[in-house]
């Protein structure tokens, strides 16, 4: 099965986490990746999307922190390979305005979290 490419607000949630430790994102064994990578899973199988074991899973999740660090002109080494186009997108809407991307990030967690919750009426 091949992994979908991240969508939108995907990227969000992912450039919101990578922003609180810019430049040096976490890893994948930290509980800030595992967090992410359930969210990501619980959003997708929410909307009905069927995932395998390795659908944003915690390397997934790093590895994505590690794309965006590419961007980052605040981080001097070589990093991976940079993000996808919609993920540049992103970066240049939010890199000025990091409030601003916190805010809209909170606003798909509390979606995806209000519609679990109401999924079950």
């Amino acid at each position: 099965m091949k992994q979908s490419k991240w969508d939108e607000d995907e990227f969000i949630v992912a450039l919101d986490l990578y922003m609180t430790s810019r430049p040096n994102p976490p890893g994948p064994d930290s509980v800030e990746c595992k967090l992410l990578s359930n969210f990501l899973r619980l959003r997708a199988i929410s909307n009905g999307t069927k995932i395998n074991s390795k659908f944003r899973n915690p390397n997934g999740v790093s590895m994505q922190l590690q794309n965006i660090r590419k961007l980052d002109q605040r981080f001097t080494g070589r990093g991976l390979r940079p993000t996808s186009k919609i993920g540049r997108h992103i970066w240049n809407r939010y890199i000025f305005n990091p409030r601003r991307l916190r805010r809209h990030s909170n606003r798909i967690i509390d979606n995806v979290e209000f519609n679990i919750v109401n999924s079950n009426d």
